[in-house]
């Protein structure tokens, strides 16, 4: 009876474990894993003093116990101290900092700058190189739970979330009975382990409650700071239309928006988390209308393009870098002081790509370096730091994929205060095929101090990747990065995985045309515990720009240069999708041929992949390595997150 009843409890017991995990005896454990067992450490655990603690990942200071401990383990050794277990499940994380850390960076190599397949096959050998390292096991941890018929459960850390020295995982609330569980740090190196241990244990409940209220809070400030509301108003009634299944018809408007939502494949519940979200705050929408008129558009009747775009509020483009007026200029050459006057070519010349010109001017009062500038409706192309001789032999790049391309020369000082334009523009013609691109993400830098458990320690090493979308009218692609592997401050990442944004065929490694602007949206995203799943984010977002596109329309180039008119939709779809996690602002940018161009014709100097990553960036012949930063207030440009460094290859 007594050996039924044990075999019971056991049951009942091995029962309550909501997910899998492995089971074994303490005594099969030792003689697997423990090759000597001290004695358990008995830790002084704080609740800290600040009412919310860490700058990443917010937890309210009742929610969280903390501790530390020195450590010193030869090979083979074991460290047993108790963590305490919370009412509302636990989230256990370790953190060991070793006294000293010598981790060996993958060196970077100059290329030929000629040849991107060098870059790339550069590129392929470091990141075998940075994973070979990122495998290297120092230190294992577990933590063991027992009942009081001495039958033990072993928690295993949950990989995607630890790292070298850092290990995270999380038992149930199902385990609320227990007051407190056993972790186990074993040396699996062949040197001494010296450092400090930082353990913390969370009540899980409450810190999902907490950023629950966070991630409400801040989709309503999304909705308060909204550059155009009226589009709020619209999206929220389109969503609902298309969850009812448009009562009423479909206008031809909406046939389009139900062809890219359901072609790009954005879930329902995705449309219906944000369309619940957003009726939730439609009073709040309502205050900050202007042009109440958008009031009228409501779920039950069909919504057409021309009611539409009444409200878009296209901004006129920019004609700062029009070339509008150009003709009829007065030259900035003063009567007196430092002046520069250009004497070649002075308008009604024919020139074409490939072949040298002798570009001559004169100056007074001025001896300093100057500036070449030619200049065409929609792009210019720039060498600096020219000496100032009154000549510079040009050989004139490809500017454009037009047959025929208007242009005006310039010669300036450096700081654009006195120069000169030829009076009338000359025209480049075009020979040869059009050229063709690829875009590859390559790397992430870290620039801040992530503290993502409020230990108050120092910067924890952080797991980010990138989400991406590329769109335009002829082109839709999108996708995610692999992860990083304990990333801090000052460090870079190489991507495992090549992560074509641009390009054609199956993988998007094929060099293609580029025949109409693109709108990139990228966002690093940190994997955290209770975080949303990359697809959840990525749905996100595709969800918003299948919203944007079908709005816009044949307004597509409107909308690309006036980034502004899509971003609303962006955040908000992405803040709902967050669960209240890591979320920086998205990173919106346009490209087309020109600026692709432009950026791929540099001098080359110095080599890229020259002693680190982020040294390379710059324009190169043929291929340019740039890099997209990330703020926490993106408009003031303050608050410098991440890095995003990617690279765009141009193939004839």
């Amino acid at each position: 009876m007594k050996k039924s009843l044990l075999f019971l409890s056991c049951l009942i017991f091995l029962g309550l474990v909501v997910q899998p995990l492995r089971v074994q005896s303490f005594q099969t454990l030792q003689k697997q894993t423990l090759q000597k067992v001290s004695q358990p450490v008995q830790l002084q655990w704080i609740a800290p003093k600040k009412a919310v603690l860490g700058h990443t990942d917010p937890i309210p200071s009742e929610a969280v116990k903390i501790s530390k401990l020195n450590l010193e383990l030869k090979p083979g050794e074991t460290l047993e101290f108790y963590v305490p277990l919370q009412k509302g499940g636990t989230e256990v994380s370790v953190k060991f900092v070793p006294e000293k850390l010598t981790i060996q960076k993958p060196l970077l190599k100059k290329v030929p700058i000629s040849d991107p397949k060098k870059v790339e096959e550069v590129l392929q050998t470091l990141v075998y190189e940075q994973n070979k390292e990122t495998k290297t096991k120092d230190l294992s941890f577990i933590l063991l739970l027992k009942n009081n018929l001495g039958v033990q459960k072993v928690f295993y850390p949950v990989e995607g979330l630890s790292s070298r020295y850092k290990f995270w995982l999380k038992v149930g609330s199902e385990f609320s009975g227990f007051t407190q569980a056993k972790g186990i740090l074993k040396n699996e190196s062949s040197h001494i382990l010296k450092g400090t241990v930082y353990v913390s244990s969370t009540d899980h409940a409450k810190k999902m409650a907490y950023q629950l209220q966070k991630q409400q809070t801040e989709i309503e400030e999304a909705i308060e700071n909204a550059k155009n509301p009226e589009m709020l108003w619209i999206v929220s009634q389109l969503l609902k239309r298309h969850i009812k299944g448009y009562p009423g018809g479909k206008s031809e408007f909406e046939e389009s928006l139900a062809k890219n939502l359901s072609g790009l494949k954005v879930p329902q519940s995705l449309v219906v988390n944000v369309s619940e979200t957003l009726t939730k705050y439609e009073h709040k929408l309502e205050r900050r209308i202007v042009n109440r008129e958008v009031l009228k558009i409501g779920e039950t009747q069909p919504v057409k393009r021309e009611t539409i775009n009444k409200f878009l509020r296209l901004e006129k483009i920019d004609k700062k870098s029009s070339l509008e007026g150009l003709e009829g200029k007065v030259d900035r050459i003063p009567t007196d002081g430092p002046r520069i006057h250009i004497i070649y070519p002075n308008g009604d010349d024919t020139w074409e790509e490939g072949k040298t010109y002798n570009i001559r001017w004169e100056s007074a009062n001025y001896q300093q370096q100057v500036k070449l500038i030619l200049k065409w409706q929609g792009g210019q192309y720039v060498i600096g730091n020219i000496p100032n001789t009154g000549s510079y032999l040009l050989t004139l790049p490809k500017l454009s994929n037009q047959k025929e391309l208007p242009i005006w020369v310039g010669v300036f000082s450096i700081d654009e205060k006195i120069g000169d334009w030829s009076d009338k523009s000359l025209v480049v013609k075009k020979f040869g095929a059009n050229e063709k691109y690829k875009i590859r993400l390559l790397g992430i830098m870290s620039h801040r101090c992530a503290d993502d458990e409020g230990w108050e320690r120092g910067c924890d090493g952080e797991e980010p990747y990138v989400l991406w979308t590329a769109f335009g009218p002829n082109y839709e692609t999108y996708g995610r990065t692999d992860e990083g592997k304990g990333v801090e401050k000052g460090d870079s990442w190489l991507f495992s995985q090549d992560v074509n944004v641009y390009g054609g065929g199956s993988n998007k490694t094929q060099a293609i045309e580029v025949n109409s602007p693109l709108i990139f949206v990228y966002m690093v995203l940190e994997k955290d515990s209770g975080s949303p799943s990359r697809d959840e984010i990525v749905n996100a977002t595709v969800g918003a720009l299948s919203l944007a596109k079908a709005i816009y329309d044949k307004k597509w180039d409107e909308a690309i240069k006036n980034v502004g008119a899509v971003w609303d939709t962006i955040v908000i779809f992405q803040k709902i999708a967050a669960k209240s996690d890591d979320l920086y602002p998205p990173y919106l940018s346009y490209f087309d041929h020109q600026t692709l161009l432009q950026i791929t014709t540099g001098n080359g100097n110095p080599p890229p992949l020259d002693r680190a990553l982020v040294s390379s960036i710059g324009n190169y012949d043929h291929l340019s390595i740039r890099k997209a930063d990330i703020y926490n207030d993106p408009i003031n440009q303050r608050g410098l997150q991440w890095s995003v460094i990617y690279m765009v290859i141009r193939e004839e």
